[in-house]
């Protein structure tokens, strides 16, 4: 008897197509936006419609205006859904991490220790920015700094660093040791030799 109640499966779907407007019309497409839909959670019976359903995302961006426009849009569209399905919404926007963006002084710091591990030819400055998500962010806000790669080769579909067949390669470990070593050289010079005293 579908006739006789709502159906929360039907509208979740159709907020999974609605929301996709955010990023297709609203934003320049030149703006970097991503807007994902990465968890849907309803219902426990095979031939009972369930009472409610939960939906979870993420929202991506470099402007840090853009999270207003998500949590505004994505609201009106739950409602706008809703409504129309005799149903009842309320979204839970989470400010989570900032964009990262590196400074200009710790950055070069960071390519020179890395020229000084690997060569000049080896270091990449330009690339295309990461949508990816890093609470790094919230310490460069508080001071300079840079976040920096360090590649370990080539791996296959899955096993990248955050896939669940990843095995880091070990072979690296002297190049960022190098990196490290250069970086604290250059950023805290020595004044000289000196020497551990340890009490007996």
């Amino acid at each position: 008897m579908p006739q006789l109640g709502d159906d929360p499966i039907l509208a979740a779907g159709a907020f999974v197509q609605a929301v996709q407007r955010i990023v297709s019309r609203t934003v320049d497409p030149q703006s970097a936006l991503v807007v994902s839909l990465t968890q849907i959670h309803g219902g426990n019976v095979g031939n009972i419609v369930p009472g409610k359903v939960w939906l979870q995302g993420t929202c991506r961006f470099f402007e840090p205006g853009l999270s207003d426009h998500c949590e505004r849009l994505i609201g009106e569209i739950a409602q706008g859904i809703a409504a129309a399905h005799s149903l009842k919404a309320s979204l839970d926007y989470r400010k989570g991490y900032p964009p990262l963006i590196n400074t200009a002084d710790a950055t070069a710091h960071a390519v020179e220790a890395a020229a000084s591990a690997v060569g000049r030819e080896n270091v990449l400055t330009e690339f295309s920015p990461s949508l990816g998500c890093e609470d790094f962010a919230f310490m460069i806000r508080e001071a300079s700094g840079c976040y920096a790669w360090i590649g370990a080769g080539e791996v296959g579909s899955g096993e990248g660093l955050h896939g669940d067949r990843y095995v880091f390669n070990d072979e690296i470990v002297p190049t960022v040791m190098r990196y490290y070593v250069n970086l604290v050289e250059q950023t805290i010079p020595l004044a000289g030799p000196s020497t551990a005293v340890f009490p007996a």
